[in-house]
């Protein structure tokens, strides 16, 4: 309670409210590749998606303004880096370095779809249990 002092009749029964905010992730920050270029999403836990903004680099350039841009009209193979910033100042940040769009039938494309399961060490293990117990099978059979 909050009053004057030395004049009790001045006493203020409202409750004093703070309001405070714990944020110490960085916000989550991701691109994708569009037909004119590179298009930013940033998720937050705290702040909402509008209040984060975002500051791009072209080409190993310096980082531009902060704003609400969300998309980068580039062509393909120019390294783009996007940070976004939540409300509180905690900054996360993307790269295009290793982003790049394949046609169908370009023979540089990775090889996708394909899959292949390599015998590791546990592998062996389960074909040496799985002959055990055919010997253990085998023997109780004779008997």
């Amino acid at each position: 309670m909050a009053r004057v002092k030395g004049e009790h009749r001045t006493a203020d029964p409202t409750p004093v409210k703070v309001p405070v905010v714990i944020d110490t992730v960085a916000p989550r920050v991701t691109l994708h590749r569009t037909v004119g270029g590179l298009v930013a999403k940033a998720e937050d836990m705290v702040a909402a998606t509008k209040d984060v903004q975002l500051s791009w680099s072209i080409n190993g350039g310096p980082f531009g303004p902060w704003g609400s841009q969300r998309t980068v009209a580039v062509p393909e193979g120019t390294e783009v880096k996007v940070r976004a910033r939540d409300t509180v100042g905690n900054v996360g940040l993307a790269s295009s370095a290793l982003m790049h769009t394949y046609e169908p039938g370009d023979p540089e494309a990775p090889e996708v779809g394909g899959c292949s399961v390599s015998g590791g060490a546990g592998a062996g293990l389960t074909l040496l249990m799985l002959a055990a117990l055919a010997l253990v099978a085998l023997r109780r059979r004779r008997d």
